[in-house]
Formats: structure tokens, sequence, C-alpha cells
């Protein structure tokens, strides 16, 4: 460090708080990726909970004898059926309800599907059976439920995309209640915000360089050159060495 001229240094000086600036965006980043990660699974299993909750509630009527249990299934199907969550509407995603066994009980958009075993015909785009899946990590379930990720083309996109399923587990009707949310776009976020804050760290480095540039500049036409020459300067000529040229803006010295 001794060695590095006063120009260097304040180079240096620059560089480590531009690091520091970095380093601080992509921590605060990083925690905002974590956040928003967080959010989209809470949303996800909230919004399950509250389909399962549908179905508990018309599975306790059938319990207690209000309705038959035959009714009590028709309705909680139909209630999930219309149901919907997420997007910029609320309205974007839907719930499904499958057995253990892949067969389904409501997909409300492939109505055709249901009381029909399904296996080896639900397939994501790395051609695993997606419901065989669910019920196979259901059955490994202590608390029955499970959370799945799958890939699949966005409708209207081309290219596979992460989807995370969080599917429950109704025991007494045997019910597998779940829905799925792609997740490409926390990634796309992300890197819209990090290209925001390159763009902000850069401005930062332009303006940190030419304040330093001109402090730089000016110490340096004040004393006549580098502080270090100058201070050896004065050294010699204060131990009587008078030969030595000093800069002449050196104050205390020139003139």
């Amino acid at each position: 460090m001794e060695r590095l001229g006063f120009r260097s240094k304040i180079i240096l000086l620059m560089a480590v708080a531009l690091a520091a600036v970095f380093v601080l965006a992509a921590s605060a980043l990083y925690q905002e990726r974590n956040l928003i990660i967080e959010a989209r699974h809470n949303q996800l299993v909230s919004a399950v909970q509250s389909a399962y909750s549908i179905a508990a509630h018309y599975q306790q009527q059938a319990a207690t004898g209000a309705i038959s249990q035959e009714e009590a299934q028709r309705a909680a199907r139909e209630a999930i059926r219309v149901s919907r969550y997420g997007g910029e509407d609320g309205k974007t995603e839907y719930f499904y309800i499958w057995r253990p066994d892949i067969v389904s009980v409501m997909h409300p958009m492939k109505p055709e599907w249901e009381g029909k075993d399904m296996t080896g015909k639900v397939v994501d785009g790395t051609g695993q059976d997606i419901i065989r899946l669910i019920a196979d990590a259901m059955r490994r379930s202590l608390d029955g439920r499970v959370m799945v990720d799958t890939m699949f083309e966005r409708p209207g996109q081309t290219g596979l995309k992460p989807k995370q399923h969080y599917v429950m587990l109704l025991k007494d009707w045997n019910w597998m209640i779940g829905s799925g949310l792609y997740t490409d776009d926390i990634d796309q976020q992300i890197r819209h915000d990090l290209l925001m804050r390159l763009l902000g760290v850069l401005l930062v480095a332009v303006v940190v360089g030419g304040i330093g540039f001109m402090v730089v500049r000016a110490v340096l036409r004040q004393i006549g050159g580098d502080p270090a020459l100058a201070i050896a300067a004065m050294e010699r000529v204060a131990a009587g060495d008078l030969t030595v040229t000093v800069p002449a803006s050196v104050p205390g010295i020139a003139g």
C-alpha cells in the first residue's frame, strides 16, 4: 500500500467503494428473490388450503347427515371447479381433484377426464406422469400435503417452464386437491431487477469516478505533484539538503 502513488490510492479507494455497492446490491437482490419465492409459495399453499376447506365443509355436512355424500361431493366439485385465484385479475389459476389411483375427480379445463383412469396420460414436458408423481409423493407424505415440481409449456408460449404443484389429501373422500403455479416469471423479474441495479451501479461508478478524478486533479495541481514526492522533498530539505528540486506549489517550501 505504501508503494502506491496518490492517484493509485484514490483509484483503489473508489474501486473498493464500488465493490461494496455491488455486493450490497447483489445481497439485496438475493434476499428479494427469496422473498418473492416465499410469497409465491405462500400464495399457492393458501389457495389450495381454501379449496380444501370447501371440500372439507361439504364432507362434514355429509358426515353429520345434513346431506348425502353424493350430494356433498357434487356440491364440493362444482364449488371448486369455478374457484379461481392468482394473476392480475385474480382469476388466472384453477384447482383440480384427483384420486390416488390416478382417476380424475374434477378438472375444470378437462371435464372429459372426470371419472377416468388417466395413468400415463397426463405428462409434463420431460415425460413424467404428473398424477403418478403426485400420488407417489402423497403416499410418502406424513401429513397428507406435498409440493411437486414439474416442467410445462405456458399457454401461448414455447419452451418448458417450471411449474410447482401443491396438493392436499382429503382422507375421508380419498381426494387429492391441488393446484399449480408457474415460477419462471420469478427469474425474469430478478433478471430485470438485476439489470436495473447494474445500471445503478454503473451510474454510481461514473459519478464516483468523476469526483475522484476531479479530487486527484485538484490535489495534484495544488501541490505540484504526487504528495509522496512532495513529502520526500520536504524531508530532504528539512535534513539540510538544499539541492533538492521542490514542486513550486508545495506549501511552506516554494516561494
